[in-house]
């Protein structure tokens, strides 16, 4: 049975998931993308990406973990897009 998370866990959880919000934000206002050619702004994400990743696995997250939690998130990002689209 899994263990709950402390209140601690959760305050750290909750402070990375606010930090990484603000950082991501950050990039898209920094740079935006001055027309179809310009990919200063992808390229920063998709390093960002690679690096969380390569972070992730050397503490223990296995590739399968990483494919997962990528695949869940662009499925909830699918989800967005559609309901967007709808609107």
């Amino acid at each position: 049975m899994n263990n709950p998370l402390s209140k601690s866990e959760h305050a750290t959880i909750d402070f990375g998931l606010d930090e990484g919000d603000r950082i991501f934000q950050s990039i898209l206002e920094d740079y935006p993308e001055l027309d179809d050619g310009d990919h200063r702004r992808s390229s920063i994400i998709h390093t960002m990406f690679i690096n969380a990743a390569q972070y992730l696995h050397i503490h223990g997250w296995s590739e399968r973990e990483l494919i997962e939690a990528l695949f869940t998130h662009c499925e909830i990002a699918r989800k967005w897009a559609d309901k967007d689209a709808e609107s």
